[in-house]
């Protein structure tokens, strides 16, 4: 973006951009983030800049080159890259926090039709689409429905994040499970692995085989729940942020717990994640008034979930995998009947830095490039 005039102010910088923005700049961020203390390398700090004077100013500038030239109050001199300025200066989002490009959604909207696997394979252009869908989540058909065929799409995102469960798990239903998604069992509106700190950031579902009666999958957008819980009881809200249920997982060699509020905001007050598990949740023995206040707003979050109006229904074929993101999706099935056939499905997470950086990867070298 280019400077459209650039001022000394109180021994500070203030750039004006040719979009109408305007960045206040402290004489000793200017040599924080200059040239003289960067590695034009690999673009990290190689001198520690905060020894140096605390009443650092800035007493000249100059525009040359595509690069503002600066004179310091010690004598120092100093350049950076307008470019790269423009860069430091724009709010980026952080990887933690939910992408809400798209507006909530509910089951009214259909849902988008499949990525072919082979054009995102193909081409990084539709593996940035796939990526930007994941405000909420994305499906790919064609995917080989064999064992680990999902790394055919992950090995193009990232690393898996490995659990004790393994890179890839196996979800079917086996003799002696030790978990209800383990059996033919209906399971409910849920997110995956609240008893993890932090909770993996995306989860990946592949199939393999499903043949069996029943079975069918579904998917509710968080944000609209807790949209419409803010409408209908923000107390009811309230409490579901601030009382924090510790959520617990355990077997022969494994004990995972996690204290976390349902719904967890940011520092501005927007929803940064969701957790919901009713068969891993263990609510705290407080005061009865704040238990049955949290009772009470669980309750009507868990009919919001379950509300028709916001489910969207689907059924896994083989070769289709979906990605979804783990901190704003809900997803269940439907039980089925183990006589009726087969159903096999895996499962694996992404942690969600692995995929931000995949997205701005594409984004900084353009797609063709990728």
């Amino acid at each position: 973006m280019p400077i459209a005039g650039v001022e000394i102010s109180q021994g500070h910088l203030a750039v004006s951009w040719a979009d109408g923005r305007r960045s206040d700049l402290h004489a000793f961020w200017l040599r924080d983030h200059g040239d003289a203390a960067t590695d034009a390398g690999t673009g990290q700090r190689r001198a520690d800049t905060f020894d140096g004077p605390s009443d650092l100013a800035i007493v000249g500038v100059a525009v040359e080159g595509g690069a503002l030239s600066l004179l310091f109050s010690d004598g120092g001199r100093d350049t950076v890259a307008i470019d790269r300025l423009d860069a430091l200066t724009r709010t980026r989002p952080d990887a933690r926090d939910l992408r809400t490009m798209a507006q909530p959604w509910t089951a009214s909207r259909p849902i988008p039709q499949p990525i072919a696997f082979e054009g995102y394979r193909a081409r990084a252009d539709i593996r940035r689409e796939a990526l930007l869908r994941l405000d909420g989540f994305v499906q790919l058909e064609g995917v080989p429905a064999r064992d680990g065929g999902l790394t055919a799409v992950i090995d193009l995102i990232g690393p898996i994040k490995d659990t004790n469960f393994g890179r890839i798990e196996d979800v079917r239903a086996i003799a002696r499970p030790t978990d209800l998604t383990l059996t033919a069992n209906g399971i409910e509106q849920h997110t995956d692995n609240p008893y993890r700190w932090p909770a993996p950031g995306y989860t990946v579902l592949h199939c393999l085989h499903n043949t069996v009666t029943g079975g069918g999958s579904t998917l509710v957008d968080g944000l609209s729940a807790v949209e419409r819980l803010a409408a209908e009881a923000p107390d009811f809200l309230d409490a579901l942020c601030r009382i924090e249920p510790t959520f617990r997982y355990e077997d022969r060699d494994t004990i995972l717990e996690a204290r976390a509020p349902l719904i967890e905001r940011d520092a501005s007050g927007a929803i940064r994640q969701i957790r919901f598990s009713n068969r891993t949740e263990q609510v705290p023995a407080l005061p009865p008034a704040e238990v049955g206040l949290y009772y009470e707003a669980r309750r009507r979050f868990a009919a919001l979930l379950r509300d028709e109006s916001l489910v969207q229904r689907f059924r896994f074929a083989p070769g289709l995998l979906m990605i979804m993101d783990n901190w704003r999706c809900l997803h269940g099935r439907e039980p089925y009947d183990t006589r009726t056939g087969d159903r096999h499905l895996q499962i694996c997470f992404l942690d969600r830095d692995v995929v931000a950086s995949r997205l701005r990867v594409l984004e900084r070298d353009g797609a063709e490039s990728c």
